[in-house]
């Protein structure tokens, strides 16, 4: 079965919704007044589409790894299957010291002839030229920007030497799963088999990821949708990983509430355990 999770005209839809997106933001780029000789204005500018343009093209290249998933499926009818996919997010594009990926890979190597499925979303409402900040500045400036490119294509580049891939979508990392499980979901009702899908990530504490993981929980627990019309579900697995050391593993009452107020308290307690 062919299955892409995002056509390429979606694909070439929305990243030209992003670049004109940048264009509109032209009024930013003027509003730096003096402090910005206008040259460098217009460079600062066209960097920023090409830095977004060139996002364009590593989704498009991406396009022929999107059906690896659905080649990994069994072609047997009334089973149960389990796939693992991997949700990079913006604060941890690493294979050394993940411990998210960690949790996705000793899971994956408890189901026979499972693999994992690697996902970067390029979210509009983090990179977008319209996005601004309560404070009136852009979210995503160009060095951040093309920083996030270049973390991306290393991550892409790492995981090829590995012998896998890196599937990179442009769109809400919700909506983007919920193309994934809808044509998941064909697969399904095609084979009258049903499908588990784990999503692991890092687990993070800002507003606005909260905010993403709630809308993914909520597309893939599917709650929307009656029971006997489901067949494909899925649940979104947080790992924590922003901390040099786990909570769980700090030795005090108390955890990360229990550390003690003056620095030589704290170092004799963890030098016992971490030295």
């Amino acid at each position: 079965m062919k299955s892409f999770l995002i056509s390429i005209s979606t694909i070439k839809s929305q990243a030209f919704q992003i670049i004109h997106s940048l264009s509109n933001s032209w009024p930013y780029f003027d509003s730096l007044n003096c402090f910005i000789p206008s040259y460098m204005k217009i460079a600062i500018y066209f960097n920023f589409v090409a830095a977004y343009s060139t996002i364009f093209i590593l989704a498009v290249h991406t396009m022929p790894s999107l059906s690896i998933a659905s080649s990994q499926l069994k072609t047997s009818t009334n089973t149960q299957q389990k796939i693992f996919i991997h949700w990079f997010r913006q604060q941890n594009l690493r294979l050394h010291d993940n411990p998210a990926l960690h949790e996705t890979i000793q899971a994956s190597s408890k189901v026979p002839g499972s693999g994992i499925l690697p996902i970067f979303c390029f979210d509009p409402r983090f990179i977008s030229g319209k996005t601004i900040t309560p404070f009136g500045s852009q979210k995503c400036s160009v060095r951040r920007a093309q920083f996030l490119l270049q973390s991306v294509q290393d991550l892409r580049n790492n995981l090829k030497e590995k012998g896998s891939g890196l599937v990179i979508a442009l769109g809400k990392p919700e909506n983007v799963f919920a193309n994934i499980i809808q044509e998941y979901e064909k697969y399904c009702r095609h084979t009258e088999n049903s499908i588990t899908i784990q999503v692991s990530c890092q687990e993070e504490v800002a507003s606005e990821e909260l905010a993403v993981d709630r809308a993914m929980e909520n597309i893939l627990r599917r709650t929307d949708i009656p029971t006997s019309e489901v067949h494909v579900l899925g649940n979104l697995v947080k790992v924590w990983g922003s901390t040099l050391y786990h909570p769980k593993d700090l030795p005090f009452v108390g955890g990360a509430r229990g550390i003690p107020d003056v620095f030589t308290p704290f170092r004799t307690q963890v030098e016992k355990v971490f030295f």
